[in-house]
């Protein structure tokens, strides 16, 4: 299924020109675009949260909770 956005045709021609970089077509590029503007809010939520010592170490430790949960003798590769 697709549908039709408006863009400026300066953000589409912006578009086509990073779709043609990677060889792609302008969906892929567009979704390849939104991934890293995903991960790259992700990224600077970690860097938020780090800057924040306690927060960092409340977090760090609940990860060491679930650090745990690998001797849990359940096979890895079913996981279950």
């Amino acid at each position: 299924m697709s549908t039709t956005i408006k863009v400026n045709p300066s953000t589409r021609d912006r578009l086509a020109g990073v779709a043609r970089e990677q060889g792609v077509s302008n969906d892929t590029a567009l979704q390849r675009l939104i991934d890293e503007h995903e991960m790259h809010q992700v990224h600077a939520a970690y860097a938020r949260l780090q800057e924040d010592s306690q927060a960092w170490a409340d977090y760090n430790h609940d990860l060491d909770g679930w650090d745990s949960t690998v001797a849990d003798g359940l096979d890895t590769e079913q996981g279950r």
